[in-house]
């Protein structure tokens, strides 16, 4: 009788109970993580978004209103009208860089407002062929105003 082996003791369905347990313990600690990524992959890719079309309006807004972009590089500290109440403007880094720290201005049909960047123009042109110059501009976006984003560049071309 001791050596009649037809059916499973106890002992192996409740080791198999523990190994199975251990198994499915370590798949569902992975879904909050997945979870989390795909948030972070989603802020990440609203952001690109907004940056892109910021980039597109002020690469735009600035080529159109040249006379006022070259007044704005060389006296930041003026009233201009692209400039709102709620920007900051910060030009003290080294004096080849304006930073203006804002909100998307362009309209979308949900609001951003956990999304801010900053319009970095760098005051040093980086072409002279004569009578155009190029101002390397680049948009940082941040959620909450403290977490990076993401980061895209353009240049803007000022005829003179």
């Amino acid at each position: 009788m001791i050596n009649n082996e037809k059916g499973i003791s106890l002992i192996e369905v409740i080791a198999s109970l523990v190994i199975l347990s251990f198994i499915l313990i370590s798949f569902v600690s992975f879904f909050p993580q997945m979870g989390k990524t795909n948030n972070s992959n989603e802020d990440k890719q609203q952001a690109i978004s907004i940056a892109k079309t910021e980039l597109i309006y002020w690469k735009d807004y600035f080529e159109f209103n040249g006379p006022e972009f070259k007044s704005f590089i060389s006296t930041p500290s003026n009233s201009f009208s692209f400039i709102q109440t709620t920007d900051e403007i910060d030009s003290t880094e080294k004096e080849t860089k304006i930073i203006i720290s804002t909100k998307p201005r362009s309209t979308y049909s949900k609001p951003v407002s956990n999304y801010s960047y900053d319009l970095v123009i760098n005051t040093i042109n980086d072409l002279e062929n004569g009578t155009t110059n190029a101002y390397q501009i680049i948009i940082k976006m941040y959620k909450n105003e403290t977490i990076p984003l993401t980061e895209t560049y353009g240049y803007v071309f000022i005829n003179y």
